[in-house]
């Protein structure tokens, strides 16, 4: 089961893409699971999230049912709680409370704020800073009070910080042969029982190998002059920086991956240019309380006379 702590930020993008991929198969159907709640959620350590707790999902064709049908299992009831209840909103609003207790590392607090007896279910705190904005505005609208601002399961499938989230990356092909490289000490020098040293093999079998030869694709010689635009379906990575990016952002690139140039690509992922070393030496950047200053530095300044 998850634990109480806030995750990785690569975990929680599994956690929620697995969640809402099981409330889209789930609500496509047209069948409520009125339980989601984070003892349900089961995650192995391929991070592969699985939704128990079926006992007590009914199926919902109009798509409301009685608050009393459903009051003693919803564990965490939504600001909407009347009468009549959406129970699919309610699955929503309870993978929100779920996507909060991952981001801030407890629940979110019950607060009166009206004579009514509302409950104040987003709480105004900080998030930390490494975590992405987007998974904010998720959270935020999936425990809105309004029912038609919380995304359905199908769009957060598609969510642009949940892209990845499906793909096999080389920590989760190290975590699949976890017996061989778990350690008890974090100097990795009391190994676990029955270690091996990786090789670089249990890499490469995470990832599709196409063998397939060029004469088998039925590519014609007309279709060898063609071209193919690949900018489009080109995966950004730190050897490439947006038009935006700062002096700070690039220093650190040249200083962590000791490159010599990076690639100035713009919304499309197009190249517009080229920064060298020699670039970003020439600057000079000052902060001074909040404002924030960058400027040229010549050569002649360091010349003596």
């Amino acid at each position: 089961r998850l634990h109480p702590a806030p995750p990785a930020p690569p975990v929680i993008e599994r956690v929620v893409y697995g969640l809402a991929c099981a409330l889209d198969f789930l609500h496509a159907r047209r069948i409520a699971h009125c339980a989601v709640r984070l003892e349900h959620v089961l995650v192995d350590r391929r991070c592969v999230v699985r939704l128990c707790g079926l006992s007590k999902a009914v199926h919902c064709p109009d798509g409301t049912l009685s608050r009393s049908s459903i009051m003693f299992h919803v564990d965490y009831q939504p600001p909407e709680w009347s009468a009549v209840v959406d129970p699919f909103a309610v699955d929503l609003f309870a993978m929100g409370v779920i996507l909060y207790r991952l981001l801030m590392g407890r629940m979110p607090r019950e607060q009166l704020t009206s004579s009514k007896g509302e409950r104040a279910t987003v709480e105004r705190t900080g998030v930390p800073w490494m975590r992405r904005k987007e998974a904010v505005t998720t959270m935020e609208l999936l425990m809105s009070r309004h029912e038609h601002l919380r995304p359905r399961g199908a769009q957060l499938k598609h969510a642009e910080w949940l892209r990845e989230a499906a793909d096999d990356t080389p920590l989760w092909a190290l975590l699949d042969v976890a017996g061989l490289v778990f350690s008890y000490d974090i100097e990795g020098r009391d190994m676990v029982a029955g270690s091996q040293p990786v090789e670089l093999q249990h890499f490469r079998d995470a990832y599709p190998r196409y063998n397939v030869r060029l004469e088998t694709m039925g590519v014609t010689a007309e279709d060898r002059q063609c071209w193919v635009h690949l900018a489009p379906f080109m995966h950004p990575s730190p050897h490439r920086v947006p038009l935006n990016a700062s002096l700070p952002f690039i220093f650190r690139l040249f200083r962590g991956l000791g490159l010599r140039f990076l690639f100035v690509v713009d919304d499309d992922n197009r190249v517009k240019g080229v920064v060298t070393r020699k670039d970003v030496a020439r600057f000079k950047e000052e902060r001074r309380q909040s404002s924030y200053r960058v400027k040229e530095v010549y050569i002649s300044q360091f010349s003596r006379h």
